[in-house]
């Protein structure tokens, strides 16, 4: 039978939240984003990412450790690293969001347990859609879980149609900005956060 909650941890003590600048990243030019690839630029660093972080007791397969993105010219890739390997044993979920002016978000949240990538946008905090990327029949989304460090199961890829889901003149270099969340789907289907990294503004070609 499947495990549908996590244990949150409890904090006593106000943490308190600082602003930050965000800074400005490049995704690496690659000819075929389903191939492996090093990347020319983290978007999110090792170093950047504190391990055992993780705002769950029972899954360390959250802790994220380090991100990194690649373009080719029809698709683009996230490929979030993780300290500890997917397990299958929990709904978690690995998420790009993006974020926009005026309150508005969207998430690409790739499920371990459907094996699909969800898109959910938010509107002040108000789900205006939420669907799965492959029910309109199209081929190009993909997700799936692979090794990092030489570990197996230690990343999450999401591969998107830069046609389909981002706007812009092909060809032009734009950036968007997102930062990425791990965390794991209540009993009401929804996303509750476990890990997120700093806000990065993602450059790419269209």
């Amino acid at each position: 039978m499947r495990l549908f909650a996590l244990v949150l941890f409890l904090f006593c003590l106000q943490i308190p939240v600082f602003s930050q600048d965000i800074e400005d990243r490049d995704s690496t030019e690659v000819s075929d984003v389903t191939e492996a690839y090093t990347p020319d630029q983290w978007l999110v660093s090792e170093d950047e990412e504190e391990k055992g972080d993780q705002q769950v007791s029972n899954a360390p397969e959250c802790d994220i450790r380090a991100v990194m993105g690649c373009y080719d010219n029809d698709r683009l890739r996230i490929d979030i690293l993780l300290w500890n390997p997917v397990s299958f044993k929990w709904l978690t979920y690995f998420a790009i969001k993006l974020e926009y002016d005026a309150g508005v978000s969207e998430y690409y949240a790739y499920n371990t347990d459907t094996k699909k990538i969800r898109y959910i946008k938010y509107d002040n905090g108000e789900t205006v859609e939420d669907y799965y990327l492959d029910e309109d029949g199209e081929g190009l989304d993909m997700g799936f879980v692979t090794s990092s460090y030489g570990k197996k199961n230690c990343s999450v890829g999401i591969i998107i149609d830069k046609e389909k889901h981002i706007g812009g003149k092909k060809g032009k270099r734009y950036y968007l900005t997102c930062e990425f969340e791990s965390g794991f789907i209540d009993k009401k289907g929804n996303l509750k956060v476990a890990d997120s990294t700093r806000s990065v503004n993602m450059y790419f070609v269209k």
